[in-house]
């Protein structure tokens, strides 16, 4: 995925690869670092209207905080009304509202604005 910046973001199995052009940067999975991106395979990349880069992973959502180059892991549990970790589409709407999409076929609709919480799948 090429981003508004003019980076080239690409998933592998063991993190994410930036590209500026001249050099690439690798972000993988470190146990000890909370902020590292999440262990497992990316399968797609998104940049939101902030410039915000999310990846749909097997493992669940992650959010990449340019300022900072630290991930935040969004992680359904069994208990949540989407519990399907494997992300495989992510989308924006004009309200500003993610649309996740799962490799099972979950669809839902995930609101920032209230701490990030998902709401009932709607597929």
């Amino acid at each position: 995925m090429q981003d508004t910046k003019g980076y080239m973001w690409f998933g592998t199995m063991l993190g994410l690869i930036k590209y500026d052009g001249y050099s690439f940067t690798k972000y993988r999975f470190d146990p000890f670092d909370s902020s590292s991106i999440s262990q497992g395979l990316v399968y797609t990349i998104f940049e939101d209207k902030f410039g915000s880069i999310w990846l749909g992973m097997t493992d669940g959502l992650s959010k990449f905080d340019r300022t900072t180059e630290n991930f935040t892991r969004f992680k359904p549990s069994p208990n949540s009304n989407f519990p399907d970790p494997n992300i495989s589409a992510i989308n924006e709407d004009n309200e500003g509202m993610m649309w996740i999409g799962s490799a099972s076929g979950g669809l839902c609709r995930f609101d920032r604005r209230e701490e990030y919480s998902c709401r009932k799948s709607l597929i």
